[in-house]
Order: C-alpha cells, then sequence, then structure tokens
C-alpha cells in the first residue's frame, strides 16, 4: 500500500508539471495566433488600399497625363494610407510585390508596407488592440492556473488529512495493542502490515501463555507426582521403624513403599530421557522395518500375557531411517498404553505399511477410548486422562510427551483416532528409503 502512495504523489506532481508546460505552451500558441490573423488582416488592408492608389494612379494618367504626387496620393488617402520615398523610411523594404508587416509595440500598431512606383512606397497602419488581446488571454491563463492550482492543494489538502486521520487511528489502535486487545484490525494505508504485526504479536502471546500455562502445570503436576509417592513411602517407613506390625501388616507397608518407589523410578527416568531429548541430537540411521517391529512384538509379549492380551503383528518389508532404541522407546511406551487402556483378554494390533515415501507405524487397541475433548492435551507432560488408574499402574504421564519427542525428531508426529467405548488407534510416520536387494529378498520370503 505505500508503494501506491508513493506512486500516487509523484504521478500528481508530474500532472501538475506537464499541465504547467502545456499551459504555457498553449498561451504561446494562441498569442501566435493573433499575431498571425492581425498580420493577415493588415496585409489585406493594405492591398485594398493599394489598389485604390493604384485606380486613383491610373485616373490621373488617364485625365491629366501625369502621375500622382505623394501629397496627392495622400490627400486622396484621406489618412487610410500614406505614401512615401524609400529614404524616409527607416525599416526593410519589400520586394517583388510582396508586403511586410510589423508590429509596433509601443502604439499597439500593425505598420504594413508595398511598393507602388517609382520609389515610393504605400505605408498603412492600423491599430491592433494586440496588447487588451494580449491582457485578457493572460487573464484567463492566469485564472485557469489559480484553478488548476487551487485544485492542487485540495487534493494535497485532502490526502494529508487522509493520512493524518489514519494516522490517529493506527496511533488508537496501536494503543489498544499496548493495552492488551490483540484482536483490533485498521483498514487503509499500512494495514496489511499492521494487522499482520498484530497477528504476529497475539499468536506470540497466545503461544507464550499456552507455554507459561503448560509449564505451571508442568511444576504443579510434577510436585504433586513426587509428593504423592513420598508422603506413602516416608508415611509406611515411619510406620515400620516406630511400630511392631506383624507379618501381613509388614508385607503390606513394604509392598505399599516397593509400589511407591516403582512409580518414583518410572518417573525420574521419563524425566532423564525427555532431558536428554531435548539437549542431543541422535542420528538417524537405515533399519529394517518388519525386522525391528518383529523384535518389539516378541519383546512386550510376556507384558502383555499377564493381562491375557493378544498382540497381532503386520508389518510390510522396507528399509526405514530412524534410531533404533528411540523408536523401540516409543512402540513400547505405546504398546504399554494400549495395554493399560484394554480389558483383560482383548487384542492389540502393531501394523506397519508402507505409505508413499513414508512408513506407517500403528497401534490399536480395542479398550475404553479417549474422549475427543482430551486428545488435543494427551501429550502434555504429566497429562493422563484416568489419572487414578494410570497412578495404580505406576503411570506419571510422561509416556506420550516422550513418544511425541521422539516421532518429532523423526520428521513426524503422533496421530489419534479414539472413539469411546471402542477402542483408539495411534500411528506416527518414518522415513522410507529406497529398496534394497536384502529388503527385495525379505519380501519374496514374506509372500
Amino acid at each position: 500500500m505505500k508503494k501506491y502512495v508513493i506512486a500516487c504523489c509523484i504521478f500528481i506532481n508530474i500532472f501538475m508539471l506537464i499541465f504547467c508546460a502545456v499551459l504555457s505552451s498553449e498561451f504561446d500558441r494562441q498569442l501566435d495566433e493573433i499575431q498571425q490573423n492581425m498580420h493577415l488582416k493588415a496585409v489585406d488592408e493594405n492591398k485594398l488600399c493599394l489598389a485604390s492608389a493604384e485606380l486613383f494612379c491610373k485616373r490621373m494618367l488617364e485625365q491629366y497625363n501625369t502621375t500622382p504626387t505623394v501629397s496627392q496620393y495622400n490627400a486622396f488617402g484621406e489618412g487610410r494610407f500614406t505614401v512615401m520615398y524609400s529614404t524616409e523610411l527607416d525599416c526593410d523594404l519589400p520586394q517583388n510585390n510582396e508586403c511586410i508587416s510589423n508590429y509596433i509595440e509601443d502604439t499597439d500598431e500593425m505598420l504594413t508596407i508595398s511598393e507602388l512606383d517609382n520609389n515610393r512606397y504605400l505605408v498603412t497602419v492600423m491599430k491592433c488592440g494586440l496588447l487588451e488581446q494580449k491582457i485578457l488571454l493572460k487573464e484567463r491563463f492566469i485564472t485557469i492556473s489559480i484553478g488548476a492550482f487551487a485544485f492542487w492543494a485540495v487534493l494535497w489538502s485532502a490526502f494529508g488529512l487522509v493520512i493524518f486521520l489514519h494516522q490517529r487511528k493506527l496511533a488508537k489502535a496501536m494503543a489498544q495493542v499496548a493495552d492488551g486487545n490483540y484482536q483490533v484490525r485498521i483498514k487503509g494505508e499500512f494495514s496489511s502490515e499492521f494487522n499482520s504485526m498484530t497477528e504476529s504479536v497475539s499468536n506470540n502471546v497466545v503461544a507464550a501463555n499456552e507455554a507459561a500455562r503448560a509449564q505451571r502445570d508442568f511444576v504443579s503436576n510434577f510436585s504433586h507426582e513426587l509428593k504423592t509417592p513420598l508422603t506413602a513411602i516416608i508415611g509406611y517407613a515411619d510406620l515400620l521403624r516406630s511400630a511392631e506390625l506383624d507379618s501381613q501388616d509388614t508385607f503390606t507397608a513394604a509392598s505399599y513403599i516397593f509400589s511407591e518407589g516403582k512409580r518414583l523410578e518410572a518417573l525420574s527416568l521419563k524425566l532423564m530421557d525427555m532431558i536428554v531429548l531435548d539437549n542431543h541430537e541422535f542420528p538417524l540411521r537405515p533399519l529394517p522395518a518388519s525386522k525391528l517391529l518383529q523384535h518389539i512384538a516378541i519383546t512386550v509379549r510376556p507384558m502383555l500375557s499377564d493381562n491375557q492380551l493378544d498382540l497381532e503383528f503386520h508389518a510390510a518389508a522396507a528399509r526405514i531411517e530412524g534410531e533404533r532404541d528411540l523408536l523401540i522407546t516409543l512402540i513400547v511406551n505405546l504398546l504399554d498404553n494400549a495395554r493399560k487402556a484394554s480389558e483383560d483378554g482383548g487384542k492389540i494390533v502393531l501394523r506397519g505399511t508402507v505409505e508413499g515415501d513414508r512408513y506407517k507405524i500403528s497401534i490399536k487397541d480395542f479398550g475404553r477410548g479417549i474422549p475427543q475433548e482430551e486428545l488435543s492435551r494427551i501429550t502434555e507432560a504429566f497429562y493422563m486422562v484416568d489419572k487414578s488408574r494410570a497412578r495404580a499402574q505406576h503411570g506419571a504421564g510422561l509416556g506420550l510427551a516422550l513418544c511425541q519427542k521422539i516421532a518429532i525428531m523423526h520428521g513426524s508426529g503422533l496421530e489419534f483416532n479414539s472413539t469411546l467405548g471402542e477402542g483408539t488407534e495411534v500411528s506416527f510416520t518414518v522415513k522410507k528409503l529406497p529398496k534394497t536387494k536384502e529388503v527385495i529378498e525379505d519380501v519374496k520370503k514374506e509372500s
């Protein structure tokens, strides 16, 4: 928009310069045209006088057989013309029946000379009124110029007023932004830049508020997660220290201490993993996808058998790019979440499929499902959909946050598709590498 304003200003000034040049040229042209018309009129008048003088000379020759004298010519002309000898004229003389006219500016007269005979010249003087016409013409052009410059001044004043009002509106909008109203928008000059800035500031403020909220939640949840098991551990340890308990009560107290200690251990390990992921870059190397998933499926079968869960396994052969240990951590965590969400005797599906230049890994359970309003927050640290059930299973709400970080490191992110009462499917993708001879042989074996 700023470029258009500058272009408009330049155009207005150039237009005024061109207008002034054209006006001046037109003034000179019309003045020349008036002078030319005066010249033609004076020549015509001179020709009429010359014809009259020649007729008078012819009549004198016929009647008196003599040519008129200068005084006789002048008497006959009665002031319309004057006959003079060349020696009496102090100007250029006409040749070959031509007429010469000269404008005398001091007297505002047009002096026209033509050759008569015998070194005598006929002179006519015509009152032009050219000065008066010149003054009228100049006044007309001055009026037009004043009108044009008045229009130019009004246009610039209006333009300046618009800019002034817009600057006031811009200043008012900026004051509103300074007061915390990031939804204000303006129209007109600089609106796109201002609105873009406001949008950016608004997004940054929202992001900062979200980060601050997440940080507060993290600290609050972390404190809570530490406080709950520590309270139980300290309480039961104090009970064992200060009271004489039978074997059953001793076992119960020790079991609580062991259970809460395991939760603290899981919490510390998960936090350590997250800190390491935030502060290190891990090299991604080629991996055989089907063999990696098969290894994970064998590894988690004992964990799933405790809940009588069947693992259905499908993996397309492909070569992928990733960090082996982190991918195992990611997939095992997702399978563990699926185990916790499933009812005993259910089924979990681990699947690997090729999708273009990406390899998709998905884990599907048929458990309780996740409410839609919870899906946007389940990858936040310490966030748990079912807190009581998660804590009972030594959960700390860090699993999915850790999984999300690992998925992002592999150029993807966790995607959730969940229906209450029907189950949840979570998936992510990794880069698929071009096929090698080994992958082609694996595909042939599987088929």
